[in-house]
């Protein structure tokens, strides 16, 4: 039996986990680095990425040389 390969999506996830939301201030902070940081993950991967204890922040986008432009 071949397993079933789930489909990817390309989105900008942050490295660092948040146990809280972030303050205002780091939100510059992280916009900015998530800009650098392009995944591929599956659906599975990004919820568990994304919720505590995790609690990694993302962007569903990924950005042109890891630049992210107002």
């Amino acid at each position: 039996m071949l397993k079933e390969t789930l489909p990817k999506v390309k989105i900008s996830l942050d490295s660092q986990c948040f146990h809280r939301k972030p303050e205002k201030w780091e939100t510059a902070i992280i916009s900015n680095r998530i800009a650098s940081l392009p995944t591929e993950v599956t659906m599975q991967e990004f919820a568990q990425a994304v919720v505590i204890p995790n609690g990694r922040s993302f962007a569903p986008a990924v950005f042109k040389d890891g630049i992210r432009k107002l």
